[in-house]
């Protein structure tokens, strides 16, 4: 038997993990692997390298992708695409399919095995956490995403005493087009200000009372210590953090999209949009003008090396797609293991719905002392 390995979409820390614990697997039960490069992409250009145990040794530490990544939606046109990737995978002799990615990378391997009949099993990759990976109330995360949170915590903790030197309110946009998970999470790590996120509203004028307060008790806080000889220590840092897929009023014009529709993120600059919003409404209220600025990890989080935590769980996960390729559990994607070793699996039209945040999650956070505006 021979496998097919697509990794689609954003790169994510632990892909290379996933890539050696399938490869691995594999060749301990007697079957061979080849990788696409550049995911559907490389299906659709047949651009196709054979993977062996030797070739994949120890690059489950690695970041980014071996096999390399793309955006393309092979349905996306008049299905001339898809009729061509359907061709390569007959062509090298590709038994089963396994696909590394999010919520579009395997709605298309949905419609491959539903359309298509090819033998496919998904893989839940992303760092935005917004597949459907709850099992018997218990969330396995994707892969990629506690690198993610620490990646993007360790920028949010850089920027504070950036915030601090120069009495500004920083805004930080971290990942999420549709849910907010990352930047919950990181939230939880680093206490911000505010933290705003699409589960939840907001309102501008509070966060804008916020953000002043914070300013002025800065300084107070600053000038009391050097009074009194002690160390200067912030209470709460001046950092304010925005979920990239929140919807404000202010809106600029987005043209540009991704393979999938989806419209280009760094465009729409909530940020910018959450800045300029914030300053109005001070100049309003107040006439008052403070100094904010907008900062973003953007892929810094998605490229950094995977923690073990990741590591681990791209080889488990590997490993566990194998074994549902082993036993015809085609239409299924693994979310991890149980004590007993047992796989917990899903079926893909059941992953690919998207997870929010659930609202006793956001209480549970108010209760700790976030504070969503």
């Amino acid at each position: 038997m021979r496998i097919g390995i697509i990794v689609n979409g954003g790169t994510a820390p632990g892909i290379n993990a996933a890539i050696e614990g399938i490869t691995i697997e594999a060749y301990k039960r007697g079957m061979s692997v080849v990788g696409f490069l550049g995911g559907y992409r490389g299906a659709y250009k047949n651009e196709v390298c054979l993977l062996t145990p030797g070739m994949v040794d120890n690059i489950r530490y690695e970041p980014g992708s071996k096999l390399l990544t793309s955006r393309m939606n092979p349905y996306k046109g008049n299905g001339h695409k898809v009729k061509r990737v359907v061709e390569n995978i007959r062509k090298n002799n590709i038994d089963a399919l396994i696909t590394i990615g999010g919520d579009d990378t395997n709605s298309t391997a949905l419609k491959l095995y539903e359309n298509e009949e090819i033998p496919v099993v998904g893989f839940p990759k992303t760092v935005d956490n917004n597949l459907n990976t709850i099992d018997n109330k218990r969330i396995y995360y994707t892969l990629g995403f506690h690198s993610a949170v620490i990646g993007a915590s360790e920028y949010v903790k850089n920027l504070i005493p950036v915030g601090v030197g120069h009495k500004r309110i920083l805004i930080v946009e971290v990942s999420g087009r549709k849910t907010s998970w990352l930047t919950l999470y990181t939230a939880y790590r680093t206490n911000p200000l505010v933290t705003i996120i699409r589960e939840t509203p907001c309102d501008i004028d509070k966060i804008s009372d916020i953000a002043i307060t914070s300013l002025d008790a800065l300084d107070s806080e600053y000038k009391d210590n050097m009074k009194e000889g002690n160390d200067f220590k912030v209470k709460k840092s001046p950092i304010i953090l925005v979920a990239e897929g929140v919807e404000l009023d202010r809106e600029f014009k987005v043209t540009e999209s991704d393979g999938f529709g989806h419209l280009r993120l760094d465009k729409k600059r909530v940020g910018e949009k959450l800045e300029a919003s914030i300053k109005d409404s001070l100049d309003k209220r107040y006439d008052r003008k403070i100094e904010i600025r907008t900062e973003r990890p953007g892929r810094i989080v998605n490229g950094r090396r995977p923690i073990s935590l990741d590591v681990n769980k791209g080889m488990v996960l590997g490993e566990s797609a194998v074994s549902l390729v082993d036993e015809g559990m085609y239409g299924y994607a693994p979310l991890g293991k149980r004590k007993d070793g047992s796989i917990v699996i899903k079926k893909l039209e059941d992953l690919v719905k998207i997870m929010y945040v659930p609202q006793e999650m956001v209480h549970n956070c108010q209760m700790n002392g976030l504070n969503f505006g």
